[in-house]
């Protein structure tokens, strides 16, 4: 994709990463100088009265901290920014932080970008964007954005809210569950591997990368997602049901049930089995 990172630079002007001590903070630090931007690192140990200039010199500022940290942050900052910057952040809630954001009077955009910091960048990596006040210098970050390879999708705030409490609250739920069960059934890593198909391996390795992280960043996600409770009942309610099918024995109940799931996800079975299948027989 041809862009012009000259109108792009102009238009972001300078950078303030607020949070850049951080895995994405810092990601977001280097591609942003690669791409031939100046930016400014804000963290906890930058002295207040340099937080203040830099925040005060920049025409984009980008929140980059815990989501329990988000919306205080956000509100201290905000006095310090200057009228026609742009503010965003790349917090995984979206519905408060962006309501703290529009306090400022300029522009204003909500990003989530839903990858880890990795050498690969954002090529083929979703971002989800919640315009809270759309402008110049909003639209020429998602452009440089799409020219770094990132498919954007924009969303309401609260409807990413909502897709995040499946998305991240439960899958990562289940996978955190799933492991703490191993313990509680005595059951180790090791034994069951030696025996592990290929689909086990690979759950366990997506069990394994969750659980070599900031747990910190997990809990948040559950505890600070007011959608997620919701979306656990219900997943409470499946596991019931089927438990409840498979402890009467019952085989037309327990087919019913796998079946339900499999019209739900429709033609995505036949594409996720062929995707897979590339997946695994790299295992």
């Amino acid at each position: 994709m041809s862009v012009n990172i000259e109108s792009i630079c102009r238009s972001l002007g300078m950078i303030t990463i607020v949070g850049s001590a951080g895995k994405m903070g810092s990601w977001f630090a280097g591609m942003f100088r690669n791409a031939g931007l100046s930016v400014f690192e804000v963290d906890q140990d930058t002295s207040i009265e340099q937080r203040k200039e830099f925040l005060a010199a920049s025409q984009t500022v980008i929140v980059s901290v815990p989501i329990s940290s988000t919306c205080q942050i956000i509100e201290q900052i905000v006095p310090l920014l200057p009228a026609d910057a742009l503010l965003a952040d790349l917090t995984s809630l979206k519905e408060k932080p962006l309501a703290a954001m529009l306090h400022h009077v300029g522009e204003v955009l909500g990003l989530h970008p839903m990858c880890a910091p990795s050498h690969s960048g954002l090529v083929n990596q979703p971002i989800v964007t919640c315009i809270g006040r759309d402008g110049e210098r909003g639209r020429a970050l998602c452009e440089l954005f799409k020219s770094w390879g990132a498919r954007l999708v924009n969303l309401e705030a609260a409807k990413h809210d909502q897709l995040m409490a499946v998305v991240q609250g439960l899958n990562h739920f289940h996978s955190i569950a799933f492991a703490h069960a191993l313990g509680s059934i005595g059951v180790s890593v090791e034994d069951s591997m030696a025996v592990a198909s290929p689909v086990y391996k690979l759950r366990m390795q997506l069990m394994g990368r969750i659980l070599a992280q900031d747990p910190s960043l997990y809990v948040d996600i559950e505890i600070e997602n007011p959608y997620v409770p919701a979306v656990l009942d219900h997943f409470q309610a499946s596991l019931s049901i089927f438990r409840d099918a498979i402890e009467r024995r019952s085989v037309e109940d327990c087919l019913e049930f796998f079946n339900q799931a499999a019209r739900h996800f429709g033609p995505y079975c036949h594409v996720a089995l062929k995707e897979s299948d590339k997946v695994l027989s790299g295992l």
